[in-house]
């Protein structure tokens, strides 16, 4: 059980870290390519109360990206030790 909790955290927060670049490049290239669409702050919330919060962790720490926002903050370390508290309990 404790195998595919964690293999599922790190198949999440892979995701979440790619979509937190993306959304991180497309923001620093936005008035050049206008025809690329952001993605939506909700996605990225969900993805990571989904199980990719290390993901977001390392890409907010890497790109310096929704740092600014409390709401992120909060969601991202909030979602951290929810996820981190689960795996510990599935250990023992």
């Amino acid at each position: 059980m404790l195998i595919r909790y964690l293999i599922t955290l790190l198949v999440m927060s892979i995701i979440t870290l790619v979509v937190f670049l993306c959304d991180c490049a497309t923001a620093r290239n936005g008035k050049k390519k206008a025809r690329r669409v952001r993605i939506p702050e909700y996605v990225l919330l969900v993805l990571t109360s989904l199980g990719g919060a290390v993901g977001a962790v390392i890409a907010t720490l890497l790109t310096r990206h929704k740092t600014r926002k409390l709401s992120f903050k909060v969601v991202i370390y909030c979602a951290l030790i929810i996820q981190v508290a689960t795996a510990i309990l599935l250990f023992i």
